[in-house]
């Protein structure tokens, strides 16, 4: 407490101490504790984009073994029997490689393995300090994710639409109905090799979102 004197009276003037703890030091406060939190939204961002390019790499790797797997049951696709058709005993061979729409599938099988072969080394290379550095390119392997599930997934159709019209309607060639039932080996094998190429495409189809999403959080 502090006093001003005047002519004749004293007049008190209270003398007030600064608090510590008053709005502009618990403003200053809250500052520092919201710059101290910030850090940690960041980490758990980026921990999340790490599990989201852990769970990328699996389903590469996955539409990878899926269309190796699919290649190798098509390309080995082929049975030869003896037919007994209207009273006439004939050899019928039939291979994957007669059939156009199984042709197709094959290269288009081929193409995209290769390139989810090089998305794999690209990213294990990643892996070594010298290649950390350098950009993905996210916007590019979005693309080509979208565009390997839409050429795989249209390549399976026209090989089931084939493998479905051979199996029920039988050869037009040789008016030879439910070819199937004579050459079930093979087509069970056709059958096996498209639904591997359609899960194949599912899995470029999650790569696409997943590269998506990523870019949406790199974005925040």
């Amino acid at each position: 407490m502090s006093s001003l004197a005047f002519a004749d009276s004293t007049i008190p003037v209270p003398h007030r101490k600064l608090n510590r703890y008053d709005s502009s030091s618990s403003g200053r406060f809250d500052v520092q504790q919201s710059s101290a939190a910030a850090p940690q939204l960041v980490w758990d961002k980026s921990g999340l984009q790490k599990k989201l390019k852990v769970v990328d790499m699996a389903m590469r790797m996955l539409a990878f073994f899926l269309l190796t797997i699919s290649l190798a049951i098509m390309v080995t696709s082929s049975q030869r029997d003896v037919v007994d058709y209207l009273g006439f005993h004939f050899t019928l061979h039939l291979k994957w490689k007669y059939f156009q729409p199984f042709k197709f599938l094959v290269v288009v099988s081929s193409i995209i393995a290769g390139y989810y072969l090089l998305q794999l080394i690209w990213l294990a290379a990643k892996l070594f300090p010298r290649f950390s550095s350098v950009r993905n390119c996210l916007w590019f392997v979005c693309a080509a994710d979208q565009v390997c599930a839409y050429a795989v997934l249209s390549a399976s159709a026209a090989a089931a639409g084939a493998a479905s019209i051979h199996k029920f309607q039988g050869l037009d060639e040789l008016d030879l109905p439910n070819v199937c039932q004579i050459l079930h080996h093979f087509c069970n094998r056709i059958t096996t090799s498209i639904l591997l190429a359609v899960l194949a495409s599912f899995c470029s189809a999650c790569c696409a979102a997943l590269d998506i999403f990523i870019l949406f959080l790199q974005s925040l």
